[in-house]
């Protein structure tokens, strides 16, 4: 049954739209922006093929900086072990919100680089980069020397630079920071006319479905946004895994997104027994035609 105020629907329609742009932002920010939520993911990240790979070569370009001398095939085994330490892996966790920050924030990075000489036909390129802590990436390769003895004399060496460049990394802090004060303004204006369109409504009832099923269907795409497809996303492998590892950083959004399921989909009950309510308030204030004759004359079985 169609809603009988045009206007009020139209507000409605408009305003659960401003909500799901908002709400969208919403999960963005508090999932593969968030500090604490990449932190958690970073282990899922490391795990990927292809962002282990790509990790491994940077603490193994860093090595051959720093030992030249060492072999390449214990470079590699070397740079693998390292990874794996638990102290690697903090350090990575918190070189991955650097990169956040600056793409967020517009942080600079922490490694400002060696300017180039006039004539720098010898002098090797040294650009600035986001770097993961040598700290700690030291404390992991002496771990590593103290359990294996085939590294045994690295005890006290240390690693080079190891970091992401800079130009790498956008810096988006102005952009972003325009987006969320637009998702703000989107999410207390949806609000707004969610609230008029229901009040000048005269069929609340299908307002009520309506929410209701904004409610449910976005509920349940969030919940196959950050649970389902990172899945596929893992089948896939490449930095299509890695991207799936970020999303899975959404897993705290699992409860919010089966709560919205479970609200739309009580207010869309709610709004079907309201529905049938108001069409028997309708039929019974119909008014039945019935002529004097027929009144006066009742009925009669027949004979």
């Amino acid at each position: 049954m169609a809603m009988q105020s045009p206007r009020g629907a139209t507000l409605l329609v408009s305003g659960l739209a401003l909500l799901a742009l908002a709400f969208v932002g919403w999960t963005v920010e508090t999932t593969v922006l968030s500090p604490t939520a990449l932190r958690d993911a970073t282990d899922d990240l490391l795990a990927q093929p292809t962002a282990r790979e790509a990790t491994e070569s940077a603490v193994a370009r860093g090595l051959t900086l720093a030992l030249p001398g060492l072999d390449p095939t214990a470079n590699a085994d070397l740079s693998a072990a390292i990874v794996d330490r638990p102290e690697f892996a903090s350090a990575f966790a918190d070189a991955v919100v650097t990169v956040r920050d600056r793409v967020v924030r517009g942080t600079a990075p922490d490694h400002a680089g060696t300017p180039i000489a006039i004539d720098a036909a010898d002098a090797s390129r040294d650009e600035p980069r986001f770097t993961i802590d040598g700290t700690r990436i030291d404390a992991a390769l002496h771990a590593v020397a103290a359990t294996d003895p085939r590294f045994a004399g690295l005890a006290t060496a240390s690693v080079g630079l190891v970091g992401i460049p800079a130009n790498a990394v956008p810096d988006l802090h102005r952009e972003f920071r325009a987006t969320q004060i637009l998702l703000r303004i989107a999410g207390v204006a949806g609000s707004v006319l969610v609230v008029a369109g229901f009040a000048i409504t005269r069929r609340r009832s299908d307002a009520l479905a309506r929410i209701g099923r904004w409610a449910f269907f976005t509920g349940a795409l969030t919940f196959l946004a950050y649970r389902a497809l990172p899945v596929l996303l893992g089948l896939g492998g490449g930095w299509w895994g890695a991207g799936g590892a970020l999303l899975r950083a959404g897993d705290g959004l699992t409860m919010v997104a089966l709560a919205l399921v479970l609200l739309g989909g009580l207010a869309m009950v709610i709004a079907r027994e309201w529905a049938r309510h108001e069409r028997r308030g309708v039929l019974a204030a119909v008014p039945v035609a019935d002529s004097g004759r027929h009144r006066s004359r009742g009925w009669h079985p027949a004979a």
